[in-house]
């Protein structure tokens, strides 16, 4: 039963700070000599890896405290410029709230989804789609199994050099419903958490970034004056003034451009 204080999920805590402390060690990413863009150029045709701490407003129906706390851990591959998918692992610790009955528990889940980014620099949208089981503390422990779906919309900030990889900051913010049945020996309950999350992260690439040309400058340009009034047939008069046109080549001309 909940002894009205909080529990802190400390594998979530060392979690997070090993994988902030490790992630520049394990990533091998190169810059590949190209300009740097926004985020989907610096991240197309590569895999990556991404870890996001979880804020969320619980449903009062969980009869919980109206805050919960998470914690994701997942990778990703950006196929193209508009679309990535990712693959995840999430860790949610719930709270019961002061003197009430119920107890603290936690929501573990996987689950993928897609993201998109609608031409519009770093924003990007996410829809996604898991399976998770929650249970409770207490000692007669209770739960359910869940079906995960969610979407919302995120910004993705970067690239910052660390020296052997680049890294990107995220932040989202978005909905998720848990579709849940029940696990009671005698009633079969189905119902729907509705939630909001915001989430906030990183993201580090692997492989070499793909090189992007840099826009020509001015001095490599070859600009060719133009004129309304060309030499047709390369006698040096011009065509408005040529009299005989299409002079032989290399023949002696008067002013007029006749042979002489």
């Amino acid at each position: 039963m909940n002894t009205g204080v909080a529990k802190i999920d400390y594998f979530v805590v060392w979690a997070t700070v090993g994988l902030t402390l490790l992630m520049p060690g394990i990533c091998y990413a190169e810059d590949g000599g190209g300009s740097k863009n926004s985020v989907p150029l610096e991240l197309v045709s590569r895999f990556y890896m991404t870890a996001m701490g979880t804020g969320i407003q619980t449903d009062n129906a969980r009869n919980l405290d109206e805050t919960a706390t998470g914690f994701s851990l997942g990778s990703g591959w950006q196929i193209n410029e508009q679309f990535g998918v990712e693959g995840f692992l999430q860790l949610d610790q719930y709270s019961a709230e002061a003197g009430s009955n119920a107890d603290d528990g936690k929501l573990e889940s996987l689950g993928i989804r897609a993201v998109v980014y609608p031409n519009m620099g770093n924003l990007y949208g996410y829809l996604g789609l898991g399976y998770g089981e929650y249970e409770s503390d207490g000692i007669d422990s209770v739960g359910h199994e869940s079906v995960l779906w969610s979407l919302g919309a995120g910004y993705a900030a970067g690239p910052f050099s660390l020296g052997i990889c680049d890294l990107f900051l995220r932040a989202e913010i978005g909905f998720r419903a848990d579709m849940h049945s029940g696990r009671s020996e005698t009633v079969a309950q189905t119902n729907s958490f509705n939630e909001a999350t915001a989430q906030l992260g990183f993201i580090v690439p692997f492989g070499v970034a793909p090189e992007v040309e840099d826009a020509p400058d001015d001095a490599d340009i070859n600009v060719v004056p133009a004129t309304s009034n060309p030499d047709l047939d390369g006698d040096g008069v011009e065509n408005l003034m040529d009299a005989c046109p299409g002079t032989p080549s290399g023949a002696e001309v008067d002013m007029l451009g006749c042979a002489v």
